[in-house]
């Protein structure tokens, strides 16, 4: 029993997180030219991904956070995450139990009838990670999900 019990334990903490995911919603506001976008991630990732960079995560989320925290995200987001001919603001993080949301915009946002979407975020750390992103516009909705083999989509507009 005993023994069934431990590997009960060990295969789900196995199972558990084999699914490497990211979830961004972008939405368009035409009127105000702004792109707002949210990207979801799996609170797990950003500890692994900040003790490969050695920094420690025990205050994620807390109000004594480092700031050291924001900045690698910055840097990281900046070469993980690109929207073709712009440059997004970061406007925060907000930690919720398994996920960390991470805020951006883009302001002055004049796109031509298609945009290219960069998100390679955490592929350099799981081969089978998934990044989906869902572009809000007027009333439509666009989705992709992006891999390793296909890290950039072309969104119409």
């Amino acid at each position: 029993m005993f023994r069934w019990l431990v590997y009960l334990c060990a295969t789900t903490q196995i199972v558990a997180h084999q699914f490497h995911l990211t979830t961004s919603e972008i939405h368009y506001r035409s009127t105000d030219q702004r792109l707002e976008i949210s990207i979801q991630i799996f609170t797990h990732d950003i500890d692994v991904l900040l003790k490969n960079a050695n920094i420690s995560t025990s205050d994620l989320g807390a109000d004594n956070e480092k700031s050291q925290i924001n900045q690698y995200l910055v840097d990281y987001f900046s070469d993980n995450f690109i929207v073709s001919d712009y440059y997004w603001s970061f406007l925060g993080k907000k930690v919720e139990g398994e996920f960390v949301i991470i805020f951006l915009e883009i302001e002055n946002f004049n796109p031509r009838k298609q945009i290219s979407i960069l998100n390679s975020a955490f592929m350099e750390m799981y081969n089978n990670q998934r990044n989906i992103i869902n572009l809000y516009h007027q009333q439509s909705v666009q989705s992709a999900t992006l891999t390793t083999a296909q890290p950039v989509f072309q969104f119409n507009l």
